[in-house]
């Protein structure tokens, strides 16, 4: 592809005959794996010209499934998406495929309960995959609004009303499809430094976290794809990270230190570790520091930092977690006070209140889901009160909160 365009212009008959010999969407893939690898800026542009002038436009297609049971049923609509769409995911399954099936966690020895693992990837493959992948997002990128924005199908002259729609609607399926694919990409690319990152820290000692809560048989049959897709998969991926954490905190390390690994993590794969997950550790490590500090204005001090933390957003997605770690140390107040604040932010324009005051009007769905919402929280209160509540009968003494 490359001789062709450094002896023709894309729009040459030369160029044409040599992508019309090709499968129809091998030119494609030939000339999108040639813009993401060249060096040539010249080459690059030529050889996006190429799939701007080949790589065609998808298209609505009327599927008509007749069976026993709807004879007459009525026609249903495809999208078949143009050959430009699928050279990207014919790059990207290329460079994913030695990765796809792997087992990331192997199984390597037991010994008194103690496993050792072997990383399925190997440490020095990584790198070589995150630049290949980060080259076809970073084209991808630079050339989106030239391939893939609707805009350039609604300009289409002498097209009729009904075509035009049907034309936009599919190039906007196209384009969600291809944004589907970039956040794949992207995923694989944290996924890989979050593993890499890993390998380093030490695969079998983080894994000893990750065990209490899933079995070795559940990690060895993962794979690559799994741990990227599917619903187990990414609950590992947070146990992993949550673990990483962790492992610092048990290790007494300071406080700073502790969230300079947090916000590393962040900052290394920010979509499978996201704010909500990057707050949530924050405050349950602050809590347990709290906890640990033997003087009271230290420990009051840095609980107040870790509300502070969650009280602009305590609808947070960890909150769960929180109060339990809360309870569990014995900040019984602090609990009860993020409950009733997630409880009043779930609801900032009152719906609930409003719903009680119409007395509970049947179709008033708003209302009824902000009461439903409130209701979840204040449950939260009902359960760290009854938590107080039992352990002073087990004392027969009543607690102060972080005592």
């Amino acid at each position: 592809m490359e001789k062709v365009l450094r002896s023709h212009s894309p729009m040459s008959n030369q160029v044409r005959e040599f992508i019309e010999w090709l499968p129809p969407f091998q030119g494609c893939f030939l000339a999108l794996h040639l813009a993401c690898i060249t060096t040539s800026g010249e080459i690059c542009r030529m050889a996006t010209r190429v799939l701007r002038v080949y790589g065609g436009e998808p298209t609505i297609e009327s599927v008509r499934t007749v069976s026993p049971q709807r004879p007459s049923s009525s026609p249903r609509s495809n999208v078949k998406y143009s050959a430009k769409h699928d050279a990207f995911y014919y790059l990207f399954g290329r460079i994913v495929a030695p990765l796809w099936d792997i087992h990331p966690f192997v199984f390597g020895a037991e010994y008194k309960g103690a496993i050792a693992w072997i990383s399925g990837i190997p440490a020095a493959d990584i790198a070589p995959f995150i630049e290949q992948l980060s080259l076809v997002k970073r084209y991808l990128e630079a050339n989106w609004n030239d391939l893939f924005y609707p805009g350039r199908t609604m300009g289409r002259p002498g097209l009729p009303a009904e075509d035009a729609v049907l034309a936009v609607t599919a190039t906007k399926a196209e384009m969600a499809s291809i944004k589907s694919l970039a956040s794949l990409m992207e995923n694989s690319m944290q996924l890989l430094r979050l593993w890499d990152y890993l390998i380093k820290e030490g695969l079998t000692q983080v894994l000893d976290y990750v065990m209490k809560v899933f079995t070795k048989e559940t990690l060895v049959a993962l794979t690559f794809s799994d741990l990227l897709v599917d619903a187990t998969g990414k609950m590992v991926v947070d146990s992993v990270i949550k673990a990483i954490h962790q492992r610092y905190v048990d290790e007494g390390t300071d406080t700073e230190s502790v969230l300079r690994v947090s916000s590393y993590l962040q900052e290394l794969c920010p979509k499978l570790f996201d704010n909500d997950d990057a707050v949530t550790m924050k405050v349950l490590t602050m809590i347990d520091k709290a906890k640990q500090n033997g003087d009271a204005a230290g420990s009051s001090a840095m609980l107040e930092h870790a509300l502070n933390l969650i009280r602009p957003n305590a609808t947070i997605f960890g909150l769960r977690e929180i109060l339990d770690r809360l309870t569990e140390k014995g900040f019984y107040e602090a609990a009860v006070e993020l409950c009733g604040l997630a409880a009043l932010q779930s609801d900032p324009q009152n719906y609930a209140v409003r719903f009680a005051i119409d007395r509970e009007t049947p179709n008033d769905l708003v209302g009824r889901t902000a009461v439903e919402q409130r209701y979840r929280y204040y449950e939260m209160i009902t359960k760290s009160l009854s938590d107080l509540e039992t352990l002073a009968s087990s004392r027969g003494v009543a607690t102060q909160p972080g005592k």
